[in-house]
């Protein structure tokens, strides 16, 4: 389970606000990185799609429906990855457009806890145990 995130505008005025931007960009990269490599060595059951090359990582048959978990894919390990989605479009998209994406972004702000609660109950219900096969 993700901790939620949102990338980056990728546009700034001036360097001092790319400074300001480079350590959540870095943080960005290594959860994205992180989650390509475990879809990649694991059997990803779920998770948005990373971007339009790499798609959602699932595997998928000729038609584009997902491989049953019955049928052996040579993966590692079952890899499922909830997250929410931080960012002005996907708090939107969720129903929480009345929650301020940089309010939540601030995960260390109990001033906000209310929301970031409910971003969290919204995101928990992308959990399904059909996620986990025989693992559970």
């Amino acid at each position: 389970m993700g901790t939620g995130s949102a990338p980056g505008t990728g546009s700034y005025n001036n360097l001092l606000e790319a400074a300001k931007g480079l350590p959540n960009n870095l943080m960005y990269a290594m959860q994205v990185d992180q989650d390509i490599n475990c879809r990649t060595v694991g059997r990803c059951t779920y998770g948005a799609n990373i971007d339009r090359e790499l798609k959602f990582m699932i595997p998928m048959d000729r038609d584009g429906k997902i491989v049953p978990l019955s049928n052996k894919t040579s993966r590692h390990f079952l890899y499922a990855r909830y997250n929410a989605d931080l960012s002005r479009e996907g708090l939107d998209a969720s129903g929480l457009g009345h929650i301020d994406s940089d309010h939540v972004r601030e995960m260390d702000s109990v001033k906000y806890i209310d929301q970031l609660q409910e971003v969290g109950k919204k995101a928990a219900e992308q959990i399904s145990m059909d996620h986990f096969g025989s693992f559970v």
